[in-house]
Protein backbone atom coordinates (compact mmCIF):
# COMPACT_ATOMS: atom_id res chain seq x y z
CA UNK A 1 0.00 0.00 0.00
CA UNK A 2 1.35 3.41 -0.98
CA UNK A 3 -0.32 6.56 0.37
CA UNK A 4 0.35 9.66 -1.70
CA UNK A 5 -0.98 13.23 -1.56
CA UNK A 6 -2.40 14.59 -4.84
CA UNK A 7 -2.60 18.19 -5.96
CA UNK A 8 -5.95 19.15 -7.47
CA UNK A 9 -5.96 18.87 -11.25
CA UNK A 10 -3.63 15.87 -11.43
CA UNK A 11 -5.04 12.41 -12.22
CA UNK A 12 -4.48 9.70 -9.63
CA UNK A 13 -2.81 7.46 -12.22
CA UNK A 14 -0.34 10.23 -13.14
CA UNK A 15 0.66 10.82 -9.53
CA UNK A 16 0.98 7.09 -8.84
CA UNK A 17 2.96 6.49 -12.04
CA UNK A 18 5.33 9.34 -11.22
CA UNK A 19 5.84 7.98 -7.72
CA UNK A 20 6.56 4.48 -9.04
CA UNK A 21 8.94 5.86 -11.69
CA UNK A 22 10.85 7.86 -9.07
CA UNK A 23 11.05 4.70 -6.95
CA UNK A 24 12.85 2.79 -9.72
CA UNK A 25 9.88 1.13 -11.47
CA UNK A 26 9.47 0.87 -15.25
CA UNK A 27 5.92 1.67 -16.35
CA UNK A 28 4.66 -0.87 -18.91
CA UNK A 29 0.98 0.01 -19.22
CA UNK A 30 -1.57 2.46 -17.83
CA UNK A 31 -5.33 1.89 -17.85
CA UNK A 32 -4.91 -1.66 -19.19
CA UNK A 33 -8.47 -2.76 -20.03
CA UNK A 34 -9.85 -6.30 -20.38
CA UNK A 35 -13.34 -7.78 -20.24
CA UNK A 36 -12.70 -8.58 -16.58
CA UNK A 37 -11.49 -5.27 -15.21
CA UNK A 38 -9.24 -2.27 -15.81
CA UNK A 39 -5.79 -2.27 -14.26
CA UNK A 40 -4.66 1.28 -13.55
CA UNK A 41 -0.90 0.71 -13.84
CA UNK A 42 1.34 -2.22 -14.78
CA UNK A 43 4.99 -1.75 -13.85
CA UNK A 44 8.11 -3.82 -13.41
CA UNK A 45 10.96 -3.60 -10.92
CA UNK A 46 13.94 -5.95 -11.12
CA UNK A 47 12.33 -9.38 -11.58
CA UNK A 48 8.91 -8.43 -10.13
CA UNK A 49 5.83 -7.54 -12.19
CA UNK A 50 3.47 -5.22 -10.28
CA UNK A 51 -0.22 -4.63 -10.96
CA UNK A 52 -1.36 -1.39 -9.34
CA UNK A 53 -4.85 -0.26 -8.33
CA UNK A 54 -5.17 3.48 -7.65
CA UNK A 55 -7.70 4.64 -5.04
CA UNK A 56 -8.60 8.34 -4.60
CA UNK A 57 -9.70 9.61 -1.16
CA UNK A 58 -10.62 13.02 0.22
CA UNK A 59 -9.56 12.03 3.75
CA UNK A 60 -7.84 9.26 5.65
CA UNK A 61 -10.43 6.56 6.16
CA UNK A 62 -10.33 4.63 9.42
CA UNK A 63 -9.40 1.06 8.76
CA UNK A 64 -7.75 1.85 5.45
CA UNK A 65 -5.91 0.14 3.71
CA UNK A 66 -7.43 -3.23 4.76
CA UNK A 67 -10.66 -2.44 2.92
CA UNK A 68 -9.04 -0.57 0.05
CA UNK A 69 -9.95 -3.19 -2.55
CA UNK A 70 -12.71 -5.64 -1.69
CA UNK A 71 -12.44 -9.33 -2.51
CA UNK A 72 -14.68 -9.14 -5.59
CA UNK A 73 -12.57 -6.40 -7.15
CA UNK A 74 -9.38 -8.26 -6.29
CA UNK A 75 -10.72 -11.33 -8.11
CA UNK A 76 -11.49 -9.29 -11.24
CA UNK A 77 -8.04 -7.67 -11.15
CA UNK A 78 -6.43 -11.10 -10.84
CA UNK A 79 -8.35 -12.31 -13.92
CA UNK A 80 -7.27 -9.21 -15.84
CA UNK A 81 -3.67 -9.73 -14.73
CA UNK A 82 -3.73 -13.32 -15.92
CA UNK A 83 -4.99 -12.10 -19.29
CA UNK A 84 -1.99 -9.76 -19.46
CA UNK A 85 0.38 -12.62 -18.57
CA UNK A 86 -1.08 -14.79 -21.37
CA UNK A 87 -0.34 -12.08 -23.94
CA UNK A 88 3.10 -11.35 -22.45
CA UNK A 89 4.48 -14.84 -21.62
CA UNK A 90 8.12 -13.79 -21.48
CA UNK A 91 8.73 -10.48 -19.78
CA UNK A 92 11.83 -11.10 -17.70
CA UNK A 93 10.01 -11.29 -14.37
CA UNK A 94 9.98 -14.23 -11.98
CA UNK A 95 7.13 -13.35 -9.66
CA UNK A 96 4.06 -11.12 -9.58
CA UNK A 97 2.63 -8.72 -6.98
CA UNK A 98 -0.55 -6.70 -6.58
CA UNK A 99 -0.24 -3.26 -4.91
CA UNK A 100 -2.69 -0.52 -4.03
CA UNK A 101 -1.79 3.19 -4.25
CA UNK A 102 -3.97 5.53 -2.20
CA UNK A 103 -4.22 9.12 -3.49
CA UNK A 104 -5.36 11.97 -1.17
CA UNK A 105 -7.04 14.96 -2.80
CA UNK A 106 -5.26 17.88 -1.06
CA UNK A 107 -3.59 21.18 -1.90
CA UNK A 108 -0.43 20.40 0.03
CA UNK A 109 2.79 19.32 -1.58
CA UNK A 110 2.97 15.65 -2.47
CA UNK A 111 4.42 13.20 0.04
CA UNK A 112 4.22 9.45 0.48
CA UNK A 113 4.10 6.74 3.11
CA UNK A 114 5.14 3.28 1.90
CA UNK A 115 3.37 0.21 3.33
CA UNK A 116 3.70 -2.84 1.03
CA UNK A 117 0.56 -4.89 0.41
CA UNK A 118 1.58 -7.88 -1.76
CA UNK A 119 -1.02 -10.14 -3.34
CA UNK A 120 0.47 -13.16 -5.10
CA UNK A 121 -1.12 -14.22 -8.37
CA UNK A 122 1.03 -17.34 -8.53
CA UNK A 123 2.59 -19.23 -5.64
CA UNK A 124 5.62 -20.14 -7.75
CA UNK A 125 8.67 -18.94 -5.78
CA UNK A 126 10.41 -16.03 -7.40
CA UNK A 127 13.95 -16.78 -6.26
CA UNK A 128 16.33 -19.62 -6.98
CA UNK A 129 16.77 -22.78 -5.02
CA UNK A 130 13.54 -24.63 -5.86
CA UNK A 131 12.95 -28.13 -7.17
CA UNK A 132 9.76 -28.28 -9.24
CA UNK A 133 8.12 -31.73 -9.53
CA UNK A 134 6.37 -31.36 -12.88
CA UNK A 135 3.63 -33.66 -14.15
CA UNK A 136 3.69 -34.43 -17.88
CA UNK A 137 1.13 -36.09 -20.20
CA UNK A 138 0.63 -39.84 -19.94
CA UNK A 139 0.10 -40.06 -23.69
CA UNK A 140 -1.63 -37.12 -25.35
CA UNK A 141 0.75 -34.17 -25.63
CA UNK A 142 -2.19 -31.75 -25.43
CA UNK A 143 -2.63 -32.65 -21.75
CA UNK A 144 0.36 -30.50 -20.80
CA UNK A 145 -0.59 -27.51 -18.60
CA UNK A 146 0.36 -23.90 -19.37
CA UNK A 147 2.12 -23.63 -16.03
CA UNK A 148 4.17 -26.77 -16.63
CA UNK A 149 5.38 -25.43 -19.98
CA UNK A 150 6.33 -22.10 -18.41
CA UNK A 151 8.22 -23.73 -15.54
CA UNK A 152 10.16 -26.05 -17.87
CA UNK A 153 11.18 -23.05 -19.96
CA UNK A 154 12.22 -20.93 -16.98
CA UNK A 155 14.26 -23.43 -14.94
CA UNK A 156 17.98 -23.80 -15.49
CA UNK A 157 17.95 -27.61 -15.66
CA UNK A 158 15.49 -30.48 -16.18
CA UNK A 159 16.10 -33.88 -14.57
CA UNK A 160 14.31 -36.46 -16.76
CA UNK A 161 13.74 -40.17 -16.35
CA UNK A 162 14.69 -40.80 -20.00
CA UNK A 163 16.22 -37.86 -21.81
CA UNK A 164 15.53 -39.32 -25.25
CA UNK A 165 11.87 -39.95 -24.45
CA UNK A 166 11.39 -36.47 -22.97
CA UNK A 167 12.95 -34.74 -25.98
CA UNK A 168 9.75 -35.36 -27.96
CA UNK A 169 7.65 -33.50 -25.40
CA UNK A 170 10.16 -30.68 -24.93
CA UNK A 171 10.58 -30.17 -28.66
CA UNK A 172 6.80 -30.09 -29.16
CA UNK A 173 6.55 -27.09 -26.81
CA UNK A 174 9.77 -25.39 -27.90
CA UNK A 175 11.54 -26.01 -24.60
CA UNK A 176 15.32 -25.81 -25.01
CA UNK A 177 16.32 -26.12 -21.33
CA UNK A 178 19.30 -28.38 -20.61
CA UNK A 179 18.27 -31.95 -19.67
CA UNK A 180 20.09 -34.48 -17.48
CA UNK A 181 19.23 -38.08 -16.74
CA UNK A 182 17.58 -39.08 -13.45
CA UNK A 183 16.31 -42.68 -13.37
CA UNK A 184 16.08 -45.39 -10.73
CA UNK A 185 19.66 -46.59 -11.32
CA UNK A 186 21.43 -43.21 -11.04
CA UNK A 187 19.01 -41.22 -8.87
CA UNK A 188 21.26 -41.13 -5.82
CA UNK A 189 24.25 -39.92 -7.87
CA UNK A 190 22.10 -37.37 -9.67
CA UNK A 191 20.87 -36.01 -6.33
CA UNK A 192 24.46 -35.41 -5.22
CA UNK A 193 25.06 -33.32 -8.34
CA UNK A 194 21.74 -31.44 -8.29
CA UNK A 195 21.67 -30.37 -4.64
CA UNK A 196 24.67 -27.97 -4.94
CA UNK A 197 23.15 -26.48 -8.10
CA UNK A 198 19.90 -25.73 -6.29
CA UNK A 199 21.71 -23.10 -4.24
CA UNK A 200 21.81 -20.87 -7.33
CA UNK A 201 19.32 -22.40 -9.76
CA UNK A 202 15.77 -23.67 -10.11
CA UNK A 203 15.51 -27.24 -11.39
CA UNK A 204 12.56 -29.30 -12.66
CA UNK A 205 12.00 -33.04 -12.27
CA UNK A 206 9.94 -34.95 -14.85
CA UNK A 207 9.26 -38.60 -15.57
CA UNK A 208 8.49 -40.32 -18.86
CA UNK A 209 4.75 -39.90 -18.28
CA UNK A 210 2.49 -38.65 -15.51
CA UNK A 211 3.55 -37.45 -12.09
CA UNK A 212 7.13 -38.13 -10.90
CA UNK A 213 7.52 -40.23 -7.73
CA UNK A 214 4.18 -42.02 -8.33
CA UNK A 215 5.49 -45.44 -9.40
CA UNK A 216 8.25 -43.46 -11.13
CA UNK A 217 11.73 -42.24 -10.13
CA UNK A 218 12.03 -39.13 -8.01
CA UNK A 219 11.39 -40.19 -4.41
CA UNK A 220 15.09 -40.41 -3.49
CA UNK A 221 15.84 -37.07 -5.13
CA UNK A 222 12.94 -35.27 -3.40
CA UNK A 223 13.89 -36.77 -0.03
CA UNK A 224 17.52 -35.72 -0.40
CA UNK A 225 16.59 -32.20 -1.50
CA UNK A 226 14.19 -31.73 1.41
CA UNK A 227 16.87 -32.89 3.83
CA UNK A 228 18.99 -29.92 2.69
CA UNK A 229 16.19 -27.44 3.34
CA UNK A 230 15.49 -26.77 -0.33
CA UNK A 231 11.95 -25.86 -1.41
CA UNK A 232 10.09 -28.55 -3.39
CA UNK A 233 6.99 -27.40 -5.32
CA UNK A 234 4.52 -29.64 -7.21
CA UNK A 235 3.30 -28.61 -10.66
CA UNK A 236 0.20 -30.84 -10.88
CA UNK A 237 -1.12 -32.49 -13.99
CA UNK A 238 -1.75 -35.95 -15.40
CA UNK A 239 -1.82 -39.17 -13.38
CA UNK A 240 -3.01 -42.40 -15.00
CA UNK A 241 -4.40 -43.74 -11.71
CA UNK A 242 -6.68 -40.77 -11.09
CA UNK A 243 -7.65 -40.32 -14.75
CA UNK A 244 -8.64 -43.97 -15.08
CA UNK A 245 -10.46 -44.06 -11.74
CA UNK A 246 -12.72 -41.21 -12.86
CA UNK A 247 -14.17 -43.38 -15.65
CA UNK A 248 -13.78 -46.88 -14.17
CA UNK A 249 -17.35 -46.97 -12.88
CA UNK A 250 -16.20 -48.14 -9.44
CA UNK A 251 -16.55 -46.39 -6.06
CA UNK A 252 -14.35 -43.30 -5.82
CA UNK A 253 -15.06 -42.22 -2.22
CA UNK A 254 -11.97 -44.17 -1.18
CA UNK A 255 -9.18 -45.79 -3.17
CA UNK A 256 -5.85 -47.46 -2.43
CA UNK A 257 -3.01 -47.09 -4.92
CA UNK A 258 -0.98 -50.30 -4.88
CA UNK A 259 1.11 -49.47 -7.95
CA UNK A 260 3.31 -52.27 -9.31
CA UNK A 261 3.13 -55.40 -7.16
CA UNK A 262 6.21 -57.63 -6.68
CA UNK A 263 7.02 -59.73 -9.74
CA UNK A 264 7.80 -62.98 -7.90
CA UNK A 265 4.73 -65.17 -7.49
CA UNK A 266 5.05 -65.74 -3.74
CA UNK A 267 5.64 -62.10 -2.91
CA UNK A 268 2.85 -60.96 -5.20
CA UNK A 269 0.36 -63.36 -3.60
CA UNK A 270 1.32 -62.09 -0.14
CA UNK A 271 0.75 -58.50 -1.27
CA UNK A 272 -2.68 -59.39 -2.64
CA UNK A 273 -3.59 -61.32 0.51
CA UNK A 274 -2.91 -58.20 2.56
CA UNK A 275 -5.60 -56.40 0.52
CA UNK A 276 -8.38 -58.96 1.00
CA UNK A 277 -10.29 -56.93 3.61
CA UNK A 278 -9.52 -53.51 2.09
CA UNK A 279 -12.85 -51.80 1.36
CA UNK A 280 -11.42 -49.06 -0.88
CA UNK A 281 -11.16 -49.44 -4.65
CA UNK A 282 -7.78 -50.97 -5.50
CA UNK A 283 -5.52 -49.53 -8.21
CA UNK A 284 -2.67 -51.49 -9.80
CA UNK A 285 -0.10 -50.74 -12.51
CA UNK A 286 1.15 -53.65 -14.58
CA UNK A 287 2.92 -54.37 -17.85
CA UNK A 288 0.89 -55.93 -20.69
CA UNK A 289 3.01 -59.12 -20.49
CA UNK A 290 2.07 -59.78 -16.86
CA UNK A 291 -1.45 -58.38 -16.65
CA UNK A 292 -3.22 -61.70 -17.25
CA UNK A 293 -1.25 -63.41 -14.47
CA UNK A 294 -2.14 -60.60 -12.10
CA UNK A 295 -5.83 -60.87 -13.01
CA UNK A 296 -5.83 -64.61 -12.31
CA UNK A 297 -4.20 -64.21 -8.90
CA UNK A 298 -6.57 -61.41 -7.96
CA UNK A 299 -9.57 -63.56 -8.88
CA UNK A 300 -8.21 -66.53 -6.91
CA UNK A 301 -7.46 -64.54 -3.75
CA UNK A 302 -10.03 -61.74 -3.80
CA UNK A 303 -12.85 -63.47 -5.62
CA UNK A 304 -14.54 -62.54 -8.89
CA UNK A 305 -14.92 -58.84 -8.13
CA UNK A 306 -15.99 -56.05 -10.47
CA UNK A 307 -13.03 -54.41 -12.20
CA UNK A 308 -11.90 -52.13 -15.00
CA UNK A 309 -8.80 -52.63 -17.12
CA UNK A 310 -7.56 -49.37 -18.68
CA UNK A 311 -4.99 -49.47 -21.45
CA UNK A 312 -3.22 -46.71 -23.38
CA UNK A 313 -4.99 -43.95 -21.41
CA UNK A 314 -5.32 -40.72 -23.50
CA UNK A 315 -3.60 -42.36 -26.48
CA UNK A 316 -4.97 -43.32 -29.91
CA UNK A 317 -5.86 -46.90 -28.95
CA UNK A 318 -7.24 -46.09 -25.50
CA UNK A 319 -9.52 -48.87 -24.22
CA UNK A 320 -11.46 -49.57 -21.03
CA UNK A 321 -12.67 -53.11 -20.31
CA UNK A 322 -15.20 -53.34 -17.47
CA UNK A 323 -16.83 -56.28 -15.73
CA UNK A 324 -16.00 -59.14 -13.35
CA UNK A 325 -12.37 -60.24 -13.27
CA UNK A 326 -13.35 -63.49 -15.01
CA UNK A 327 -14.89 -61.58 -17.94
CA UNK A 328 -11.77 -59.44 -18.35
CA UNK A 329 -9.61 -62.57 -18.39
CA UNK A 330 -11.87 -64.11 -21.04
CA UNK A 331 -11.66 -60.90 -23.08
CA UNK A 332 -7.85 -61.02 -23.02
CA UNK A 333 -7.88 -64.66 -24.13
CA UNK A 334 -9.75 -63.72 -27.33
CA UNK A 335 -7.92 -60.46 -28.05
CA UNK A 336 -4.58 -59.72 -29.71
CA UNK A 337 -1.62 -59.28 -27.33
CA UNK A 338 -1.82 -56.04 -25.39
CA UNK A 339 0.62 -53.19 -25.83
CA UNK A 340 1.28 -50.26 -23.53
CA UNK A 341 1.11 -49.93 -19.75
CA UNK A 342 -2.05 -51.18 -18.08
CA UNK A 343 -3.92 -49.68 -15.14
CA UNK A 344 -6.26 -52.04 -13.31
CA UNK A 345 -9.05 -51.00 -10.95
CA UNK A 346 -10.71 -53.56 -8.67
CA UNK A 347 -13.63 -52.91 -6.35
CA UNK A 348 -12.86 -53.18 -2.65
CA UNK A 349 -14.07 -55.80 -0.20
CA UNK A 350 -17.82 -55.65 0.48
CA UNK A 351 -18.94 -54.47 3.90
CA UNK A 352 -19.22 -57.44 6.26
CA UNK A 353 -22.73 -58.65 7.03
CA UNK A 354 -23.90 -57.95 10.59
CA UNK A 355 -24.39 -61.10 12.70
CA UNK A 356 -27.98 -62.47 12.93
CA UNK A 357 -29.91 -61.36 16.01
CA UNK A 358 -29.73 -64.82 17.57
CA UNK A 359 -25.96 -64.95 17.12
CA UNK A 360 -25.63 -61.45 18.60
CA UNK A 361 -27.69 -62.44 21.66
CA UNK A 362 -25.60 -65.59 22.18
CA UNK A 363 -22.42 -63.51 21.96
CA UNK A 364 -23.72 -60.95 24.46
CA UNK A 365 -24.85 -63.62 26.92
CA UNK A 366 -21.40 -65.21 26.79
CA UNK A 367 -19.69 -61.85 27.38
CA UNK A 368 -22.01 -60.95 30.26
CA UNK A 369 -21.29 -64.24 31.97
CA UNK A 370 -17.53 -63.64 31.95
CA UNK A 371 -17.17 -59.86 32.07
CA UNK A 372 -17.58 -57.22 34.77
CA UNK A 373 -17.58 -54.35 32.25
CA UNK A 374 -20.38 -51.81 32.32
CA UNK A 375 -23.16 -52.01 29.76
CA UNK A 376 -21.77 -49.03 27.82
CA UNK A 377 -18.21 -50.39 27.78
CA UNK A 378 -19.38 -53.84 26.70
CA UNK A 379 -21.52 -52.34 23.91
CA UNK A 380 -18.56 -50.31 22.68
CA UNK A 381 -16.25 -53.34 22.76
CA UNK A 382 -18.63 -55.57 20.78
CA UNK A 383 -19.50 -52.85 18.21
CA UNK A 384 -15.78 -52.38 17.48
CA UNK A 385 -15.29 -56.09 16.85
CA UNK A 386 -18.43 -56.78 14.79
CA UNK A 387 -20.32 -54.81 12.11
CA UNK A 388 -23.16 -53.74 14.38
CA UNK A 389 -23.94 -50.34 15.91
CA UNK A 390 -23.12 -49.56 19.52
CA UNK A 391 -26.73 -48.54 20.19
CA UNK A 392 -28.09 -51.84 18.87
CA UNK A 393 -25.70 -53.78 21.12
CA UNK A 394 -26.55 -51.56 24.09
CA UNK A 395 -30.32 -52.03 23.59
CA UNK A 396 -29.89 -55.80 23.20
CA UNK A 397 -27.89 -56.00 26.44
CA UNK A 398 -30.62 -54.15 28.35
CA UNK A 399 -33.33 -56.37 26.88
CA UNK A 400 -31.46 -59.55 27.77
CA UNK A 401 -30.83 -58.34 31.30
CA UNK A 402 -34.49 -57.55 31.83
CA UNK A 403 -35.56 -60.99 30.57
CA UNK A 404 -32.72 -62.91 32.28
CA UNK A 405 -32.27 -61.52 35.82
CA UNK A 406 -29.41 -63.91 36.49
CA UNK A 407 -27.19 -62.14 33.96
CA UNK A 408 -24.72 -59.46 35.03
CA UNK A 409 -26.79 -56.59 36.41
CA UNK A 410 -24.15 -53.88 35.86
CA UNK A 411 -25.71 -50.89 34.11
CA UNK A 412 -24.53 -47.51 32.93
CA UNK A 413 -25.75 -44.37 31.24
CA UNK A 414 -26.97 -44.79 27.69
CA UNK A 415 -24.29 -43.95 25.12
Amino acid sequence: MTRHNKRLGQSGEQVAAAHLFNSGYTILETNYTTRFAEIDIIAITKDCLVFVEVKARTSIKKGFPKEAVHAGKQHKIIQAARQFLKTHPTGGWRHVRFDVVEIFLTTTSPGSIISPMPFNLDNTPGGCGTLFVVSTPVGNLEDMTFRAVRILKEVSLIAAEDTRHSRKLLSHYGISTQVVSCHEHNEARTAEKIIPLLKQKNIALISDAGTPCVSDPGYRLVTAVLAHGVSVIPIPGCCAAVAGLSVAGLPTDGFLFAGFLPKKAGHQEQAIQALVTQSATLIFYESPRRIRTLLERLQTILGDRQACLAREITKLHETFTRGPLSDIIAFLDTSPPLKGECTLFVTGAPAPEPPPLQALETLIQSRLAHSQASTADLAKEISQQYPVSKKQVYDTILRLKSSHPTLNQETSNEP
